[in-house]
């Protein structure tokens, strides 16, 4: 997935915008939707990202509150072993480190 894809797909995930098109915001800060791109956009790198939908072979549950609550704060940015990069959820971020844990645990003892 592209940043792009990555903060479109956040928006949506996270129920964006919350305020109808016609209501007015209630002071001239910055909305929620304009502090998440903004946060998204500095985070993420212009290169391809896998997303959690990457990682189903894990079989692992994604973390709502990742998702949906704050997912600009909640949500990791992962170098992968293979030297890609990947935006995911607690629940396969711990998956993917038992699997590599499994993995290296598994050359030791075949050497």
């Amino acid at each position: 997935m592209t940043k792009n894809e990555i903060i479109a797909l956040t928006l949506r995930e996270i129920g964006l915008p919350r305020l109808p098109k016609h209501q007015v915001p209630f002071s001239d800060e910055p909305d929620y939707e304009e502090l998440v791109i903004s946060e998204l956009q500095s985070v993420l790198p212009d290169t391809d990202i896998k997303a959690c939908k990457e990682f189903a072979y894990l079989t692992v549950t994604c973390c709502e509150i990742c998702h949906e609550c704050y997912p600009h704060y909640d949500m990791n940015l992962l170098e992968l072993p293979s030297g890609e990069t990947a935006w995911v959820c607690c629940s396969v971020k711990h998956a993917l480190a038992e699997q590599s844990a499994t993995h290296r645990t598994s050359e030791r003892t075949n050497q």
